[in-house]
């Protein structure tokens, strides 16, 4: 009688079996039909996506950067405060000062960067041509990084245009270091990834092993003289000089200022230490980019919430993958390019600064990996390793799973994108427009900022209780200005004097009191959207929510992974324009 584990041992290998013979019939299709339709659907999935996706804060953010602030701010100034370089802004901003549609031009512009890249993913990548055909509507490469529309678009593109141009680096070094550079003004983490990749050609240049210099057919020398030599052919050396130096000048733009919002919250609050920090970025990171959800609270790593149990079990899936990267990039000699740029990239986040769709960028680096590993494997042409029935299945289930469960991630994100509110501007301004109420004084519901205190500022202590926090980072601000750019917000940023591209700089002391006088000194708003906490402002007694009327309710909030995270946003109307109309 036969075992439970032959059974299942039997049963896996079946499994693996079909699997392996839908890979073949997958490959033997004749001509690029699939190739042409997955780009398709992949766009026309996009675009139906435009129609359903309502842009959240970061999105409706850069838009109005774009729209509001001069070129100068946007290169040289707001990049302190956004902590990313000013390309995306400069992309988006003769759409938004021209008055183009909001909504279609951003999903657009998106949709170019990643429709680029899908087409080239699709057509040129060297992998298994199913994956080739499933991986583009994965969560982060549909819906994380296109439908959401931010820089990570152009991002993904930068990196497919590494992998295409990696291999042929030495004979034209140009390609590669431009590719490079786009990653650099994609943003800071792309900054990191070509320091690591830099590091690592140059290593590979002073060790002289990999590298030739057209024309000669011996391989150049070892050690100062072949890396020399290496730097001195095609032009290396002025590429790598060129990338340097823009790359010091991406840094110095993007270094947080000392009131930059980002700067004053890494010193806060830590609830996730950095050891933590550090193990789940480098060992967790990549199991929940294929089969975790560790990290799936909307909000920093350092303030992330995830429980021993929790860190343990993605850490355990991380480093069994890690082990097998190790094991197979030996054969290659790709351990360093792998494993150099990866831990700088983690490290960087856990010690610096990482929301959870950043993690995606590991997915990036590990696909342009990937993409060098099966080049080089293919341009070879060695013979194939024999492995076990049992270790062949349980790969190809592995692999399997990975792609898998991003594609249902990515599938069921989009389908509750339809149904679900992802945020509130759309609805709420078609809302405060047909009852008239845009031209109304609006209070919005603004997030927790703590001001700075000026030297020599002296406050009054009626009014000590109420410095404690700034009132014009604003949510409903951000997200509905876009559509009613008339509003009149009477906590928007531009009543402090800035632009919407400073809004995560932390204000002084009297600048808040000065704007909390002016609404103070002013009549009761007449509309108030979200819950404002209205004692920040008023003097106990002086404001009464009971005069006020909630007249509209919509659900709505992110969706991270097939999950929607969803809460109220209200908007309260004063009884006495209620009585007006």
């Amino acid at each position: 009688m036969q075992s439970s584990g032959g059974i299942i041992e039997k049963t896996l290998n079946k499994i693996s079996d079909r699997l392996l013979n839908l890979s073949k019939k997958t490959e033997g299709i004749q001509g690029k039909t699939p190739e042409f339709l997955v780009v398709l659907l992949y766009c026309v999935f996009h675009m139906l996506m435009m129609l359903v996706h309502e842009p959240w804060f970061d999105e409706a953010l850069a838009w109005l950067i774009s729209r509001d602030s001069s070129l100068y701010d946007i290169i040289f100034s707001v990049p302190h405060y956004e902590g990313h370089p000013s390309l995306w802004h400069l992309v988006l901003m003769p759409f938004a000062k021209l008055g183009a549609p909001y909504e279609f031009s951003l999903s657009f512009v998106s949709l170019i960067f990643s429709g680029t890249a899908m087409v080239i993913l699709v057509y040129k990548a060297p992998f298994k041509r199913i994956i080739r055909l499933l991986i583009p509507f994965t969560f982060y490469l549909f819906y994380q990084y296109s439908v959401i529309s931010r820089p990570y678009c152009m991002m993904m593109l930068a990196i497919i245009l590494m992998g295409l141009t990696y291999p042929k680096k030495d004979e034209h070094p140009g390609r590669f270091v431009l590719s490079m550079l786009f990653l650099c003004m994609t943003g800071a983490y792309g900054l990191v990834i070509s320091c690591g990749i830099c590091i690592v050609w140059l290593v590979e240049m002073w060790r002289g092993n990999t590298y030739k210099i057209s024309g000669d057919s011996q391989e150049c020398n070892s050690g100062i003289k072949g890396m020399v030599k290496n730097l001195l052919s095609h032009g290396k050396i002025v590429w790598l000089l060129l990338l340097l130096c823009y790359a010091i000048f991406i840094l110095l733009r993007i270094i947080p200022k000392k009131d930059a919002y980002a700067e004053l919250n890494r010193t806060g609050t830590v609830v996730f230490g950095l050891v933590g920090r550090v193990v789940y970025t480098l060992f967790g990171g990549i199991s929940d980019i294929f089969i975790t959800n560790t990290f799936s609270q909307d909000g920093t790593l350092a303030n992330a919430g995830i429980t021993i149990p929790e860190l343990f079990s993605c850490v355990a899936i991380g480093a069994v993958i890690l082990l097998v990267i190790f094991m197979i990039s030996r054969k290659k000699r790709l351990t360093l390019l792998f494993f150099l740029p990866y831990s700088m990239l983690c490290i960087s986040m856990a010690v610096l600064y990482a929301s959870r769709h950043h993690i995606g960028i590991i997915l990036l680096y590990l696909i342009f990996w990937a993409w060098v590993y099966c080049k080089k494997e293919n341009k070879e042409n060695e013979e194939k390793q024999e492995f076990s029935p049992s270790t062949r299945s349980l790969g190809v289930l592995a692999l399997t799973l990975g792609l898998i469960i991003p594609l249902y991630w990515g599938i069921s994100s989009s389908i509750f994108d339809a149904f679900y509110s992802y945020s509130w501007g759309r609805e709420e301004s078609a809302y405060l427009i047909e009852n008239n109420l845009q031209n109304k004084s609006i209070l919005a519901e603004w997030s927790l900022m703590p001001t700075l205190p000026e030297e020599k500022e002296t406050v009054d202590d009626s009014q000590a209780s109420v410095l404690k926090e700034a009132i014009t980072f604003s949510g409903p601000v951000v997200y509905l200005s876009p559509y009613i750019p008339d509003a009149q917000f009477i906590n928007s940023p531009d009543k402090m004097g800035y632009s919407f591209g400073f809004i995560h700089k932390v204000p002084q002391e009297n600048e808040t009191s000065e704007l909390i006088t002016s609404i103070r000194s002013s009549e009761k708003p007449d509309v108030i959207i979200g819950e404002v906490n209205y004692s920040a402002i008023y003097s106990f007694g002086e404001f009464d929510m009971n005069d006020y009327v909630c007249v509209h309710t919509l659900q709505g909030g992110a969706i991270w992974k097939g999950v929607p995270q969803i809460h109220d946003s209200k908007i309260y109307v004063s009884k006495k324009v209620l009585s007006q109309n």
